[in-house]
This record gives structure tokens, sequence and C-alpha cells, in this order.
């Protein structure tokens, strides 16, 4: 990865998410409404690196009386730069005037999924270093139909019930990613057929969880392999606090699956480096698919100073320097059923290493050393902290040190 141009692209997503998921494109006078999704713009992961693409959505108001409201229609493409590949969806969402709100939902789309991924949260450009999965690798080529309903249950808690059925084409292996050059090539990989149900609730606190319940079988190598009826639970809180000139950021996140599911209903603990930026809500010093789990717990935690110790702004140069001092600090634990005593287990043609004997870091750092444009640059220092027996420990005490930039968003 070429640093400069990662943190120029940084530089210019944050600056231009500052418009918002949605900018309006057509007269605001009108009750219906054309929007562009910024979110669609830009991201990046080690699979596609860089991927360009957009977003519209058309809100159809129904008429100011009546149950119904509004009429969502929505798609999207993205092209990534390494796989040259097209991707898109497209949505259509039924809202209405009842008590709580209840909105009907469906769509299709034709893209890469994260396998094993561990996301809640929408992919949101303006919180470009919250999207832990930066540095995801492991992907599967998806064909999904999914239905649902959703609506409000109170003034704080949102539930989405969602079927979908997925047809996911396996793009890697143990030790390598596949970019295949051919339909007839493509059709060599690992099918999988998955119908799942998806449960999701979110609560205006920060708090969240989804519960997924599902089935199917893979067709890989000439044979077929049947999967169980499977389960996976996700919860997590993020959340930020405030007292006068400082913050804290608690992220904690946990999860558990049933034995007997596919490698991509399991949970990756993979962590973001190689990446010159510092992300929250993940080990910045774990590798990329470095630990996998059935069961899992994990803790990330940033507090520092709101307001910066001194301001110096240079406006001719659109400069400025506003240092803000930060402290970091993550921990995960997790295993795998049926690991052996090292913590590794060989399922799904994947061999998975769970953090059995936990694993910590520890870090401090400086935000907006300088202030370039809307974007407040920093640096860090992370330290990687294993027990001595933990088989995945690395030796050499200099590894364990990792040097991170920061990106703030000045709003």
């Amino acid at each position: 990865m070429k640093r400069s141009i990662v943190l120029t692209v940084c530089a210019i997503s944050l600056a231009t998410s500052a418009l918002g998921q949605y900018v309006r494109i057509n007269d605001k006078g009108s009750k219906s409404g054309l929007y562009f999704n910024l979110d669609r713009l830009w991201a990046y992961n080690i699979y596609e690196a860089s991927r360009w693409g957009g977003g519209l959505r058309y809100d159809l108001w129904l008429g100011d009386r009546g149950a119904l409201r509004t009429l969502s229609l929505e798609g999207y493409v993205g092209y990534g730069y390494s796989d040259q590949r097209l991707k898109w969806g497209l949505q259509a969402d039924l809202q209405s005037r009842l008590k709580g709100q209840p909105h009907l939902f469906g769509g299709y789309f034709r893209d890469l999924t994260h396998d094993a991924s561990r996301r809640i949260d929408r992919y949101s450009l303006s919180a470009l270093t919250a999207n832990f999965d930066f540095m995801a690798r492991r992907f599967s080529e998806t064909d999904r139909f999914y239905f649902g309903l959703g609506g409000l249950l109170g003034a704080a808690t949102a539930v989405d019930a969602e079927v979908r059925y997925s047809r996911e084409r396996r793009l890697f292996d143990q030790n390598r990613l596949f970019y295949p050059a051919s339909p007839e090539e493509r059709d060599e990989f690992p099918l999988y057929r998955l119908l799942e149900f998806s449960l999701a609730v979110r609560h205006k606190s920060g708090l969240r969880g989804e519960l997924t319940v599902g089935g199917g079988h893979n067709d890989a190598f000439g044979t077929r392999d049947y999967f169980g009826t499977y389960g996976r639970l996700l919860v997590q809180w993020d959340t930020t606090l405030y007292r006068k000139h400082l913050y804290l950021h608690p992220y904690v996140q946990a999860g558990a699956t049933t034995r007997g599911l596919p490698y991509s209903r399991h949970f990756d603990l993979g962590g973001t480096s190689g990446s010159p930026l510092l992300f929250s809500r993940a080990l910045a010093t774990a590798q990329a698919n470095e630990f996998t789990a059935n069961l899992f717990g994990l803790l990330s935690v940033k507090a520092g100073f709101r307001t910066p110790l001194f301001k110096l702004d240079l406006d001719f140069l659109s400069l400025g320097l506003c240092p803000r001092p930060f402290v970091v600090a993550g921990a995960a634990w997790g295993r795998l059923w049926d690991e052996d005593e090292e913590g590794l287990v060989w399922h799904d043609n994947i061999e998975m290493q769970s953090p059995s004997r936990g694993i910590a870091e520890a870090g401090v750092g400086i935000d907006g050393i300088l202030r370039i444009g809307a974007v407040d640059w920093g640096a860090a220092l992370v330290w990687r902290l294993v027990p001595p027996s933990a088989p995945y420990r690395l030796r050499n005490k200099e590894d364990n040190l990792t040097l991170l930039f920061t990106a703030v968003l000045v709003l």
C-alpha cells in the first residue's frame, strides 16, 4: 500500500463527507426528493483496493393523508480498482404513518460481502476511521435477495426483521485471494447457498444487537456439504461521553455462534495492522484475519481532550495547530468450538486461530498536530500486549510497537 496515496484519499474523503450522507439534488420545494449518497462515493479494502461509485435515492411522496407516507427507491454502483468488476444493488422501502412507523423493504444486490464480518453499522465515509474493516481481505461474490419489516418500539428502539437468500462465491483460500478472469474460472470456486432470518435491534443509547438463524449448503471441489441450522448473535455498545474539556469513547462488542456454521458466519477479530491510520473499534496491532472466534468479547476505549492545549491558525496557508492529547486501549478474547491447545481449528477449508489467551494493546497520541483544511492530522504510538505463553506472541519487541497517523474531521 502506498501510504501517500491512502492518506491523500482519506483527506479528500473526510473533507467531502462533511456535506452529509445524502445530498439533495432536486428542488427542496418539492415533497418528493432526489438524493445522492456520498457514502457510496469511495471505500477501501485489501481485495478491491480503492472502490469508487455512487448511489441515488428517490423519495416519492404519497400524499398528506392515508396510511402510506413515502416510497423510497434506491440504487447504487461500485467499481473496484484491483478486481475491476462492477457491483450494484437496488432497494425499495415503503414507509407508513401508522403507530410505530412500520415500513416494508426489499431488494437485491450483486456485490462483495466481507466473510466473518462483525459489522452492525453501515459504512460511513464521514466516520472513516471508525470503519474497522478497512483492511478486510476475505470476500465472497454475493447475489442476495432480501425482504423485511421494520418499525419503532417506543421512542428509543428500532427493530428490523429480515429474510434473505444468498448465493456466495468464495474469493479466497487459506493463503491467497482469487481474481477470476472468466465465468468458467469463477465457477470453480466454492459456492454457498444460504437461507437466513435476521432480527436487528437498535437503541438510541448506542446499544445494538443482531440475531441470525439460517441453514444451507456449499458446493466445493466436486462435493456438497450441508450445514445444519445455525445461529449467530452479535451485540455492541458504542457511545461517547463528555465532561467539560474531556471525552471518553467506549466501544464494546460480544458475540456467540453455534457449531458447524460456514466460515463466513464466524467472527473475524483481525485488526488493522499494516494501515497507516489509527482506526477505532479494532485492534491496531493485529493483522487482518489473524484471529477468528465463535465466542468473543472485544473492548476499545479512547479518552482525551475535547479542546486543544493551544491554537495557532495560519489562515494564509490554510493550516493550523490545535494539539489534543489522548490515550487508547483495547483488548480481545475469543475461542473456537473444538479448538486445540494452541487455539487452532481447521473448518470449512480454512485454518482459524482464536485469541484464546487474550490480547491487549495500549497507546498514546496527539490529534491536531497539523490542521489541513477540514482535517486534523495527528500521530499515535500503540503497543501490543500478549501473554508469553500465547502462540501468536510476537517475539521481537520492535514488532509490538506501531506508529500510526490519526485523522479527525473538523465539522
